[in-house]
């Protein structure tokens, strides 16, 4: 009966472990910070300093203190060609803390737009996308390898839609972009 119990078992063991190690591979780790974890006004900035965070313990295997991460605006899934403030200043305050860990952030959009053939140093890339829900954004965060597009980090995590989150991307969630009409004029021939 024991030796049933093993065989029955080292099926689903070996599931877990491999599943651990692909994880671990990986380096891809989703969170959920809920509104009793972190105020409106800084659950935003922690849970992006919390990505960068989790993803340097895999940038440290693959990068060097001093390497390139170039930084990209991260897009919208809902419309790509959208533009936001939150889709500049996520990534922004991720490559703040790479740069506390010692890596060296580039930017873009920050490059002289006159040398456009220059190239931008840097031997990865920090790219992502966001997404919303009714009352929770989803992020996506991702460092890329660039001689092979390999990805060697990524955090995955979604916040409580706060006021201060829905201004950033507005007309988003249904609360901006409505343009207001005012009648200037009544037709008479209505009233009769």
């Amino acid at each position: 009966m024991r030796l049933f119990s093993v065989l029955l078992c080292f099926p689903l063991f070996m599931a877990l472990a491999l599943a651990a190690c692909s994880q671990k591979q990986a380096k891809i780790i989703g969170e959920t910070f809920t509104r009793g974890e972190c105020s409106a006004r800084t659950c935003l900035v922690d849970a992006n300093y919390r990505a960068a965070n989790v993803m340097v313990d895999a940038l440290e295997e693959v990068l060097v203190e001093g390497d390139g991460i170039i930084i990209s605006d991260f897009i919208y899934l809902g419309d790509p060609s959208k533009e936001s403030t939150l889709g500049k200043l996520i990534p922004e305050q991720i490559s703040s803390k790479l740069a506390q860990h010692g890596f060296n952030p580039v930017s873009k959009r920050l490059a002289n737009p006159d040398e456009a053939q220059t190239e931008v140093p840097g031997k990865a890339r920090l790219v992502g996308s966001y997404t919303t829900a009714y009352d929770v954004l989803y992020v996506n965060a991702r460092v890329i390898r660039l001689k092979d597009s390999a990805v060697i980090a990524g955090y995955d995590y979604e916040l409580p839609a706060s006021s201060n989150l829905r201004a950033l991307i507005p007309g988003v969630w249904g609360d901006a972009g409505l343009d207001p009409t005012v009648k200037t004029a009544f037709s008479t021939a209505a009233r009769r």
